[in-house]
């Protein structure tokens, strides 16, 4: 896979940004030599060349983010003669210009039930080749990332199975209007490019509403005893207590129904009820 490069900038309260360097430092480091860092030392903000081997590494950087969301991380990459801005504050991915979406947040939504269990959460990473839509999405037990493309009656839906590099299930619907799951044979690997997208996608998302229980323990002891103390049940992939209350009695929230409705209902049907 391309190398990408980057120059990494943060700015923030000073009395915040110790902190935030050694966990971006700690977290880059655990890559190895697949990340190399370089820090630039100044007074009022953190200043870093990066360099990675496969695509940006934004999981680590949107936790980072999400923990601090008093500081704003900026970054100028460039990968194979193409380049871009993208910034992150309080765990939101926006994106100035480049490969993904133009700024804003991230199209997405999220339905959970009475009990505070996750029944879907989906968010868009952007329009990929042949006009298909692609993003993340996850339920109480399983996520995956998806493509959509074609129109009612003839939706063609992908999503994956095993490692998530691979295009390796399709959906298709029968004429009597259910739908079915097929392997892929071969499986299509997905694009480098189109792979950042997806994972900085998922990253912005898991970091704005998700915890998972197979996390650390000490990195989920609140989340752990806000759920008992309440009485939720803990499942493999969880709803975050303050997510949960921002919900409110309406238990969804949706920014992509405005600009295509079909996506939410599409994922319900077919990926997501085989949870049920």
């Amino acid at each position: 896979m391309t190398r990408v490069t980057a120059e990494l900038v943060v700015d923030g309260p000073r009395q915040l940004l110790r902190a935030l360097r050694k966990r971006v430092v700690d977290s880059l480091a655990s890559e190895g030599a697949a990340i190399q860092l370089t820090e630039s030392h100044q007074e009022d903000r953190l200043q870093f060349k990066l360099s990675a081997e496969h695509g940006m590494p934004y999981p680590q950087l949107i936790a980072a983010s999400a923990m601090y969301p008093d500081c704003v991380l900026s970054m100028n990459w460039q990968s194979d003669g193409n380049r871009g801005l993208t910034t992150i504050r309080a765990g939101e991915v926006q994106v100035a210009s480049g490969e993904s979406l133009a700024g804003g947040e991230l199209p997405q939504a999220i339905e959970v039930d009475a009990d505070g269990c996750l029944l879907l959460g989906i968010v868009v990473a952007g329009v990929g080749g042949a006009g298909a839509t692609t993003g993340f999405a996850a339920t109480r037990a399983a996520e995956t990332y998806f493509s959509i493309a074609g129109g009612d009656p003839g939706h063609r839906l992908a999503t994956t199975g095993g490692g998530g590099l691979h295009w390796d299930e399709h959906w298709q619907c029968d004429l009597a209007g259910a739908w079915r799951l097929d392997a892929d044979h071969p499986a299509r690997p997905i694009e480098e490019c189109q792979m950042r997208q997806l994972e900085a996608a998922a990253a912005a998302f898991r970091a704005r509403w998700l915890w998972y229980d197979q996390a650390p323990p000490e990195d989920t002891a609140i989340e752990r005893a806000r759920a008992a103390a309440e009485d939720r049940r803990v499942w493999a992939i969880n709803v975050q207590s303050r997510a949960l209350a921002a919900l409110g009695e309406n238990r969804a929230f949706d920014s992509i129904a405005a600009a295509d409705c079909r996506l939410v209902p599409l994922l319900r049907r077919t990926w997501a009820a085989t949870d049920l």
